[in-house]
């Protein structure tokens, strides 16, 4: 965007407040300065800002304000993950390849045995000393789907409460793969 208003085809900028321009209360300085220069109007609807009504001397201090916040809410957002890490909570909400949500409890993974076969599989490869390319290779020649294929076929559908409500088109996909595959035991 700043590109576009040194250029001079921006005759205007609106956003929806301050913290919406930048987090460094530095390059906002500078971004606005520009922006003066260029004869561009800035409005910050929330803030109440209008670079054409004249200069607004807490501008600078709200920037400041805005920086503060989001480094106190990264710091947060920070102890909240390590805090759940160590006490053996869940940090991701998506569960890792081989396991799937439990539709009575959101915090519980239980083992998808489909792609458990695959991951002992892999981890089996590994221990025999085949490497990453060599074990993607051997699956992808037996069109077993990757873990993203599988995960984006999956359709989850969740209630209010966040309950799983339906899930959808990962069987017919993962059948569909181990129909062209055979048995797991035979991809070596």
């Amino acid at each position: 965007m700043l590109e576009q208003v040194e250029k001079g085809n921006v005759g205007a900028v609106c956003i929806k407040d301050m913290s919406r321009l930048g987090r460094d209360y530095l390059k906002v300085g500078m971004y606005m300065e520009t922006m003066r220069k260029m004869g561009v109007r800035l409005i910050a609807v929330n803030d109440v800002v209008d670079s054409f009504s004249g200069d607004d001397d807490f501008i600078p201090f709200r920037n400041i304000m805005n920086e503060w916040y989001a480094r106190d809410t990264s710091k947060k957002i920070r102890s909240t993950f390590l805090a759940k890490g160590n006490a053996g909570k869940h940090v991701s909400s998506a569960p890792p390849y081989g396991y799937l949500k439990s539709a009575e409890d959101k915090d519980k993974w239980i083992v998808d045995e489909e792609a458990a076969a695959i991951v002992r599989r892999v981890f089996r490869m590994t221990m025999e000393g085949f490497g990453p390319y060599q074990i993607a290779d051997r699956l992808s020649g037996k069109k077993y789907p990757s873990p993203a294929v599988i995960w984006h076929s999956l359709a989850w559908a969740y209630t209010s409460t966040g309950n799983l409500k339906t899930r959808s088109g990962g069987a017919a996909l993962r059948s569909a793969a181990s129909s062209q595959s055979r048995s797991i035991s035979d991809t070596r």
